[in-house]
Parts: structure tokens; sequence; C-alpha cells
């Protein structure tokens, strides 16, 4: 499951025995559960007779749900503990797949039931995911290796569901993709069960928000993120659906998620490593590779640079994500574990609101979509250009 290749004995042996193994034992279940379907969703709708428009509207219910919702499964981990705020998370997408087997096209209420539904799981699986996975993970001034780890057990994982799925698609039907989406979901509850010496239940009490970014790095972390995942939403969401109008085909799909995972497979530990004495260079170097990306997919017409873009995409996705991502987690513990999973959670969604409402408007979704990403990322160079600039000063 490791790529045991990056490892020493000493540092493999201490991590074998942590509750860090079981936590990606459950995460690579989990995404292999996830990705076996997730990334045909809005191609399924779209087959299904829904329209692009629809799709879009989907996405935007999703987003405007999924804010408020963060706060009320910070709630429940309080109350009841992230393992079995993890199991509802579970039992919530399962419910979303059983009403998404009987979906009939054309349904406009049941699609907005369905976005709901995906906000539930959404908002539970992540704030009590990257909890467990803080308070599971080895020791902050590794996060950027912890990170890459998590975001390595994601790619092998999520390599296998979407070529699965594809296969099963081609070859079988959307009810046995669905079948085993929900066994694959079950499947990973069992790990959560083994977790020991976690802190599952956190200290009720929370910072409020002024207190949680009275120190300026805070504000930087999030506010990074934030801008990121608006790239991130482009990518996963409006380039397959970009790719599928082209091709027209599933198989084009299944091509995109494997070199997706191909790709940050081979260089996620690598940037994890990297992250903690690079990150400056690493966020605004990569930041404008991917602009160059998608300015070259504007005037681009080929399979080929389609899909050798998306191998350097993802490429470049991870070498800014994971610095970004470390940053949060190293400073996690140290403010308010719960609150900086919520808040983080939070602020990667607040922004689709607006954008997928914008893209319902519009008439050349895509062309916006793309131009949308690219300002979003000059906006993080110039914000972590500000920001390095702050910081310098305060040093001083």
């Amino acid at each position: 499951m490791r790529l045991f290749h990056y490892h020493n004995h000493s540092k493999l042996h201490s991590v074998i025995h942590s509750n860090f193994v079981n936590f990606e034992i459950s995460v690579w279940l989990h995404t292999i559960a996830r990705s076996l379907i997730s990334l045909f969703i809005p191609i399924l709708l779209l087959k299904l007779g829904y329209g692009l428009k629809d799709v879009l509207l989907y996405y935007a219910v999703l987003h405007l749900v999924d804010v408020p919702l963060n706060f009320f499964a910070r709630r429940l981990v309080i109350l009841y503990g992230a393992s079995a705020e993890d199991v509802l998370a579970t039992i919530a997408s399962i419910a979303y797949f059983l009403v998404f087997n009987n979906l009939v096209g054309g349904g406009l209420l049941i699609l907005l039931s369905l976005a709901v539904l995906d906000a539930l799981y959404d908002t539970l699986y992540w704030v009590a995911h990257m909890y467990l996975f803080v308070e599971s993970s080895i020791k902050a001034d590794n996060a950027g290796k912890s990170t890459g780890l998590l975001f390595t057990v994601r790619s092998l994982a999520g390599k296998l569901g979407p070529a699965i799925g594809a296969g099963i698609l081609l070859f079988g039907s959307k009810h046995m993709l669905i079948a085993a989406t929900i066994l694959f979901f079950l499947l990973s509850i069992i790990p959560l069960i083994k977790l020991r010496h976690v802190k599952n239940k956190p200290n009720p009490r929370k910072l409020s928000f002024k207190e949680f970014f009275s120190e300026f790095r805070e504000k930087k972390d999030y506010l990074s993120l934030m801008l990121f995942q608006i790239h991130s939403t482009m990518e996963g969401v409006l380039w397959p659906l970009f790719i599928y109008t082209i091709f027209n085909t599933l198989n084009s799909i299944g091509a995109i998620a494997l070199i997706v995972s191909v790709s940050t497979i081979a260089f996620s530990y690598f940037a994890g490593v990297l992250s903690k004495k690079n990150q400056y260079l690493l966020i605004m170097g990569g930041s404008l590779c991917i602009i160059f990306m998608w300015m070259l997919r504007m005037v681009a017409s080929s399979e080929l640079a389609y899909y050798a873009s998306t191998f350097a995409m993802a490429f470049f996705a991870v070498v800014v994500s994971i610095p970004l991502e470390s940053n949060i987690i190293a400073r996690a513990r140290a403010k308010d574990t719960l609150t900086a999973v919520t808040i983080r959670n939070a602020a990667t969604m607040l922004p689709q609101i607006f954008i997928f409402a914008l893209l319902l408007v519009v008439v050349s979704i895509f062309n916006v979509s793309f131009l949308i990403a690219v300002g979003s990322l000059l906006v993080l160079m110039a914000v972590t250009n500000i920001f390095l600039s702050i910081g310098n000063k305060s040093i001083a």
C-alpha cells in the first residue's frame, strides 16, 4: 500500500506499529469505494438525460448546503467521536448511492436531494477524517511526509477505483457498480474500529474565529488553500465534463482518472519530503506551471495535448497542494484540531457556491471556468508573495 522504497527501516517500523496504518487502510478502502463511481457521477447524470446546466446546479446546491453542515459535523464529533461520525458518513454515502441507483432522468427534485445527501456525506466524512488523520499521524514536524503518504494512499486506491468502475460500467451495469461501491464502503469501517489510543472525542471547548485567526499564519494558510481549491474544482469537475463533451465516451474519462493517479502516485511522497524546506518555491513555481497548463488547454485541440496536460497538471497540483495542506496540519494540534479541520473543509467549499452560480448564467461555460482557474492561481501567487513579505517584516 505504501511506497516502501521511500522509507528507511526505522521510519517504516515506526509507521507500521502506529494508528496511522489502520487509518491508511480505512482511507484506501474508502477511496476505492468513492473512486469507483465518483468521477462518473456527472457523466452518468448527462447520460440519464440531465443537461449540463442541471449538473452545474447540482454542484451549486452541494456546495451551498455543505458549508454550514461542516459546523453541524463538528458538533457531532464532540458529542459522539470522530470514528462514529465516519461510520455515519459511510451510511450517508450508501444512502446516496441507493437513491442514485433509482434516479430517473429529468427529475430536478431528486437531483437536488442527491446534492443534499452528497453534502451530508462530505461534511461528516471530511471533518472526522481529517481530525483522525491529524490525531493518528506522526509528529507535526513531519506533516509534509505524512501528507505525502496520505496523498499516495488515496492515489493508489484512486488508480484502481476508476479502472474497476469503468470495467463494470462497460461490461456490467450501473446497478453492479453501485453494489461494489457499497461493499467497499462497508469494508472501510472495519479498520476504524481497530484504532487505539487516538483522541477520538476532543475537548468541547472551541476557539472563536477571532482567536483561531489571531495569528497571520492561519489567515495565509486558509486563504491560500481556498484559492487553490478553486483550481482543483475546475480540474476535478469541469475538465472531465469538457473531455466527455468532446470524446463522448466513458473510456476518455477513465483515461483521465488513470493519468491523474499515475502522476500523483509518482510524485506525492517526493513533494511531501520537499515541502518542509521549499514551500514558497513549490507554491509559486507550481502555481505558475498550472497557469501555463490552463492556457495551453485554451489553445490546444489535440487529444495528445489534453492528456499530456492532465498528467502535468496532476504533478503540479501535488507540488502546490501538499505544502498548503501540511501547513494546516502542522498547526492544527497547536491551535485546535477540530476547529482547524472544520474551517479547512468549509473554506474549500465556500468559493464554489459563487463559481457554480456564475457558470449557471454564462454561455461559454468551459472557457469561463478555465479563466476562473487561472485567476484563482494568480491571486494565490499574489497572496503568497504578500504574506511572505509580511512574515519577513514581522521576523525582522
